[in-house]
């Protein structure tokens, strides 16, 4: 998982502006990142009982790949918001989702999925940017395979950043103070 994290920021995938942010609208061009994260989502699921996957945006086309490597019916969404694929009613669906930043986006979908009689298994997120308790998506079982404090703490733990490069000061001093009140209470 760290090599994951540390590819994704090589390809910035991850960066490091103001804050963390992501495009994962290059991830297509990386396929073996691609393979990797599949390979994490399916460790995840191989044991849940679901029917279908279903990806959103850039997470759809993770969601065919796995789907074809791994032999799952997979749903998607069209430009009119309709679903393709077949599916009935009470369907146990497992979303593959990309980044959660406040959880709109991702509840807008969850509703659509639920307005069609599915129910919603499990979601699988790549990102989560610590900011998802904005939306209360918390009866949902959420998964995610990282989060902002993890990438932070994984690459200056690494030496990729410091307090030298950046944009980032204000969070590395927040997470180094942090570890000093850890240490000072112990």
């Amino acid at each position: 998982m760290d090599n994951l994290i540390i590819d994704l920021f090589n390809k910035k995938i991850i960066k490091f502006d103001t804050s963390i942010s992501t495009n994962f609208n290059i991830l297509i061009s990386y396929p073996y990142i691609i393979n990797n994260i599949v390979k994490f989502i399916y460790d995840k699921i191989k044991l849940t009982e679901y029917t279908n996957i279903i990806g959103f945006s850039n997470s759809a086309h993770i969601a065919s790949i796995l789907s074809y490597n791994h032999n799952i019916p997979l749903l998607m969404l069209n430009k009119n918001n309709l679903i393709n694929g077949e599916f009935h009613d009470d369907n146990s669906i497992i979303i593959i989702n990309d980044v959660i930043d406040t959880g709109n986006h991702l509840l807008k979908y969850i509703t659509l999925l639920e307005s069609n009689k599915l129910n919603i298994k499990c979601i699988i997120n790549i990102y989560d940017t610590n900011n998802s308790n904005i939306i209360d998506i918390s009866k949902y079982n959420i998964n995610s395979m990282f989060t902002s404090n993890y990438i932070t703490n994984l690459l200056i733990s690494k030496n990729i950043l410091n307090e030298n490069n950046f944009t980032i000061n204000k969070m590395y001093l927040r997470i180094k103070n942090i570890g000093k009140l850890k240490k000072s209470k112990i």
